[in-house]
C-alpha cells in the first residue's frame, strides 16, 4: 500500500510540474509577445487598393478599421480606401492583448482627366523619344515596357497598389494597364469608342507619346487589362 500510495504521489508532482511549466510558459509568452505590421502610415487614394502584413506568432489576430466609411480591411490584410479623410487600421492578438497600428491618409479619387495629367506630369522626366530598353528597370527589377508601366501607374496611384485583372475593352480607363499579346505593356492616356490613346517605354527601344490602338488591333492580337482602381 505504501508503494502504490508513493506512486500516486510522485505523479500528481510530476503532474503539476508540467502544469506549472506550461502555464509560466504560457504567461512569458503571453507579457513578451510582440505584433508587427509592415506599415506604419500609408498614403492612398481611394478607389484603390493595398495590402498589409501582419507578423503575429502563434495567437489568432483580429484586423479593425476605425472608420470603415473611409477604409475597410478584410481578414486577409487588404486594405480598400473608400473616401478622402484619415482612419487607423487595428490589428490585436487576441489571447495577448498586443496591437499594431497603421495611420492611412486617403486623397480624393482622381477624375479620368486628372489621371491623365499626372501622368502626362512624368512627361519632362521621360520625355519623348528617350531612350528606354530591357535594360532599365523599375524598383521591382522589372525592365523595359513593363518597368516604364509601373512607374507610370506608381506616380498616379501611389507604391504598392493592388490590380485587378479583366479582358473587357468597355471597361478601360485612364491610367490602366493593358498588357498586349503577352509581350508589350502600354499605360491607357485616354479611352476612346473603339480605341486607345497610350504611352509606353520600350516602343523601338524608347519612350513614345501619343499612339493610337484600336480595339481590333487588341483583340487581334490578345490583350488583358490590369487596373489599380476597383
Amino acid at each position: 500500500m505504501r508503494k502504490r500510495g508513493l506512486a500516486w504521489l510522485l505523479l500528481a508532482v510530476m503532474l503539476l510540474s508540467v502544469f506549472c511549466e506550461r502555464s509560466i510558459n504560457a504567461e512569458g509568452r503571453k507579457s513578451n509577445h510582440v505584433l508587427t505590421m509592415n506599415a506604419k502610415k500609408l498614403t492612398m487614394r481611394a478607389g484603390c487598393r493595398t495590402q498589409l502584413y501582419i507578423t503575429s506568432g502563434y495567437y489568432e489576430v483580429k484586423l479593425h478599421s476605425t472608420n470603415t466609411e473611409i477604409a475597410t480591411i478584410n481578414r486577409q490584410g487588404i486594405v480598400k480606401a473608400k473616401k478622402a479623410g484619415k482612419v487607423t487600421i487595428v490589428a490585436k492578438d487576441s489571447y495577448s492583448g498586443a496591437q499594431a497600428k497603421c495611420k492611412i491618409t486617403v486623397k480624393k479619387k482622381l477624375t479620368q482627366k486628372q489621371i491623365r495629367q499626372k501622368i502626362y506630369g512624368l512627361k519632362d522626366t521621360f520625355p519623348e523619344g528617350k531612350r528606354w530598353t530591357n535594360a532599365n528597370t523599375d524598383q521591382y527589377g522589372n525592365g523595359g515596357c513593363y518597368a516604364f508601366m509601373v512607374i507610370a501607374q506608381e506616380h498616379v496611384f501611389g507604391t504598392g497598389t493592388l490590380t485587378k485583372q479583366h479582358t473587357s475593352f468597355k471597361k478601360v480607363r485612364a491610367g490602366d494597364h493593358i498588357r498586349i499579346g503577352n509581350y508589350h505593356s502600354v499605360v491607357v492616356l485616354k479611352k476612346k469608342t473603339n480605341s486607345v490613346i497610350v504611352v509606353e517605354g520600350n516602343y523601338n527601344s524608347s519612350i513614345h507619346w501619343g499612339r493610337e490602338i484600336t480595339v481590333q488591333e487588341l483583340r487581334g492580337t490578345g490583350f488583358y487589362v490590369e487596373t489599380r482602381v476597383w
